[in-house]
């Protein structure tokens, strides 16, 4: 559910371990969260092995704006709450990331001079911390955008 991912790239996975999760989902339209997706499916069935030694370097560009994987991040987390069904564990920490997400596309959308949505998003993600995520940080950061909305 969450640590490292690596980069499919970068790992050796049998073909028959791909097939048999069924490859990438395609909704993510390779917004770099179908890894994050992809793996999770995997580690459900299959054991992971991992080198503790870097035998290849990522060099990271902005290729995707930051807005693509942002929007893509609901869809995820929407698909691992439905997979992941009613394990507590993991059902708060999605819900910490989705009120994280909140805080980020609150954030995004006040910077975009749509305040009126992205306070809705903040006020939202806020509820969501308190409520359900129990995650006093992001209703914290949640808070303060809220507050700097209106400076």
């Amino acid at each position: 559910m969450r640590g490292y991912v690596p980069t499919p790239s970068a790992a050796m996975i049998r073909r028959s371990v791909l097939e048999a999760v069924g490859g990438f989902d395609e909704r993510f339209n390779s917004a770099g969260l179908d890894d994050h997706e992809l793996w999770t499916r995997i580690a459900a069935r299959y054991e992971i092995a991992s080198i503790p030694e870097p035998l290849t370097y990522h060099r990271n560009r902005e290729i995707k704006p930051a807005q693509i994987a942002l929007s893509h991040r609901p869809l995820l987390i929407e698909t691992l709450l439905e997979r992941v069904g009613n394990n507590p564990v993991k059902r708060r920490y999605l819900l910490r990331e989705q009120a994280s997400y909140l805080a980020d596309r609150g954030k995004q959308l006040v910077g975009m001079g749509e305040r009126t949505q992205g306070r809705s998003c903040l006020v939202q993600g806020l509820a969501l911390s308190i409520k359900e995520a129990r995650s006093w940080n992001t209703a914290w950061r949640c808070l303060s955008r809220l507050v700097r909305s209106y400076v």
